[in-house]
């Protein structure tokens, strides 16, 4: 039900949501980021794999923004929470991204052929760098976006697009630099015996397919911004459960199944049971 104070302190004139949102669906995504976000923390330990750390953090960002989300319930007019969620929303995917694009190097060094990525040092540098221009845009676009000021808010949904569109383009070159990295992987010869027995193509395929759900999930955001406060997507809460907040949950859930680190700690026990002296492999 909309507060109809419209001069209140912390309430917009208006009804900033086109329905009311509900509670439970924004309570059972809290559990279930709150739940990955503790069983990455805790898969740090035995992995001895700290790099996910941003991950983790974009998971209980994710997990803050349904919180908050859930205090608009019933109160579709109060600022603080329709604002914080959203710029949760939108501020999470270059945490997880992070991580994601560090994983190729963490799997070359399992396999000691890092001398096999495509300028492993340049290009990581260069998608950090993308993703600190992503994390930019998205925060500083979703809060221009919430101007009462038309064209403020105007210009702030087109920074949103623009940092989207630079996801996009960054996770369709990241595909396809993990593509090359694989097809010379396939080609090489191993001196350790252990190599052919690790299940590492399983972990690539896994960062295919994050990349197509980031993918996904941008173009979602991207229409969803051009289409406007009018627009379908908006105007219906379970497109955002179904194309944002799912795909969010399959991204971090699929990368705590094929986690880097975990094809590290396969290859410590098989080097074990094979005494190949394989505890020199460096922490991922």
């Amino acid at each position: 039900m909309a507060n109809n104070s419209t001069e209140a302190k912390g309430y917009a004139p208006f009804d900033l949501y086109p329905y009311n949102p509900s509670q439970g669906p924004a309570f059972a995504f809290l559990g279930f980021f709150g739940v990955v976000c503790l069983l990455h923390l805790v898969a740090m330990i035995p992995y001895r794999s700290f790099f996910p750390l941003p991950l983790v953090i974009g998971c209980g960002m994710e997990a803050g923004a349904y919180w908050f989300r859930s205090q608009s319930h019933n109160d579709v007019r109060k600022t603080l929470p329709f604002l914080l969620q959203n710029l949760l929303l939108l501020s999470t995917p270059p945490f997880l991204a992070a991580s994601i694009y560090m994983s190729p190097r963490r799997i070359a060094r399992v396999l000691e052929a890092e001398h096999l990525t495509l300028h492993p040092r340049v290009l990581t540098k260069m998608f950090v760098l993308v993703d600190i221009i992503c994390f930019v845009t998205q925060f500083a676009g979703s809060i221009i976006s919430g101007s009462e000021n038309a064209d403020e808010a105007s210009h702030g949904r087109i920074i949103i697009l623009a940092g989207l569109a630079l996801q996009i383009a960054a996770f369709g070159f990241f595909a396809v630099w993990t593509y090359c990295f694989q097809k010379r992987l396939a080609s090489a010869s191993f001196p350790y015996p252990l190599v052919s027995e690790l299940p590492w193509q399983r972990y690539l395929y896994g960062l295919y397919a994050i990349s197509v759900l980031f993918i996904v999930r941008n173009i979602t955001r991207m229409i969803e911004f051009q289409q406007g406060s009018n627009g379908e997507i908006l105007a219906h809460e379970a497109y955002l459960y179904v194309l944002d907040s799912s795909v969010m949950l399959s991204i971090v859930t699929i990368f705590l199944i094929l986690h880097p680190g975990r094809l590290r700690w396969m290859a410590r026990r098989l080097g074990k049971s094979l005494d190949l002296g394989r505890e020199h492999i460096p922490l991922a």
